[in-house]
C-alpha cells in the first residue's frame, strides 16, 4: 500500500464504501488511513467506525 499516494488511497476507501465491497477490504484501507494519520479525512466521507 506504500506504493498509493493518499489520494488514491482516500478515493479508493471512498468508492469501496459506496460500490459495497467487502467490509474486511473496507478495514484494509481504514488502517492504511490511520497509518498515515487521515483517518479524519475519511470519517468525512463516510460513516466507518474510527480506530
Amino acid at each position: 500500500m506504500h506504493s498509493l499516494s493518499d489520494d488514491v488511497l482516500i478515493q479508493s476507501y471512498y468508492r469501496a464504501q459506496e460500490y459495497g465491497l467487502d467490509d474486511d477490504f473496507l478495514d484494509l484501507l481504514f488502517r492504511e488511513l490511520c497509518k498515515r494519520n487521515l483517518q479524519h479525512l475519511a470519517s468525512q466521507l463516510s460513516t466507518h467506525p474510527q480506530e
